[in-house]
């Protein structure tokens, strides 16, 4: 198995942590939320927020937590410049055009190769 150097771990975790403010705030409120419906009823299916559109349905707040962020378009986006193609990591993006992009056996620049774009 591949060590993972400190610097992608570090790259992951910001990655988490670029909501807004307010849509931390919002993700807190939904955590305590769905924290007392599962005290209330332990075999009940917690439904995605965003049920208009979404019908995702999990019996644990981290699935909840993972799939929300991600149903309401609150993830951060590392996008290629070369080609385009979107991540939501910043590790993602780097394995990309390490793999995609590179001129003979050499690797571009990866800092020059993305930006963040919130959606």
């Amino acid at each position: 198995r591949r060590k993972r150097s400190r610097q992608m771990e570090e790259e992951d975790d910001n990655s988490v942590g670029e909501y807004s403010q307010d849509f931390k705030k919002h993700l807190n409120e939904l955590t305590s939320e769905w924290k007392n419906i599962l005290k209330r009823n332990k075999k009940v299916l917690l439904k995605c927020p965003n049920y208009d559109k979404c019908h995702y349905k999990c019996s644990s707040i981290g699935g909840m937590q993972y799939h929300y962020p991600r149903c309401a378009g609150a993830c951060p986006v590392y996008k290629c410049h070369l080609c385009g193609r979107e991540y939501e990591s910043r590790t993602g993006l780097n394995y990309h055009n390490t793999s995609h992009h590179t001129e003979v056996g050499v690797a571009l620049n990866l800092s020059d190769m993305g930006t963040v774009r919130p959606q």
